[in-house]
């Protein structure tokens, strides 16, 4: 896999993600691709990716995003992209604002807020019933 490719794979996720186009995500992954999102579960082949974005979805929108960092690594048949980006969402539904905030492990990593609910996407928080995300 090339750097442009890579670039363009970026650029038609971002493409599909602005959309809402959860299909059209899906459909960038192979069978067997892994992804690990920010502060979630490491998603293991297309399924999990593609009801990822379906929960993701369900309560947000993305809005613009700007990547700061990219980096393509190529080993054998394998191909590891790392990189970092700023993302806007905003909920799909008004609610009551909350402020959600992370502290700094020794390690230099953040901790973010264990409030019993499961990670979804970019240090977001939903309850385990599902019900929406959570005030911290």
């Amino acid at each position: 896999m090339s750097q442009d490719l890579s670039l363009n794979l970026q650029q038609s996720i971002l493409n599909a993600s602005l959309a809402g186009n959860i299909d059209a995500i899906a459909s960038l992954f192979a069978d067997d691709a892994v992804v690990m999102p920010p502060n979630d579960t490491t998603l293991f082949g297309k399924a999990e990716i593609q009801a990822w974005w379906e929960d993701y979805f369900q309560y947000f929108r993305i809005v613009s995003s700007a990547e700061s960092e990219h980096e393509l690594t190529v080993a054998d048949d394998q191909a590891f992209e790392r990189g970092a980006a700023s993302i806007v969402i905003v909920p799909k539904e008004q609610g009551p604002r909350s402020v959600m905030t992370f502290g700094l492990l020794p390690s230099g990593n953040v901790d973010p807020p264990g409030r019993g609910g499961s990670p979804i996407g970019s240090g977001t928080v939903r309850s385990q019933s599902g019900q929406g995300p959570i005030a911290t």
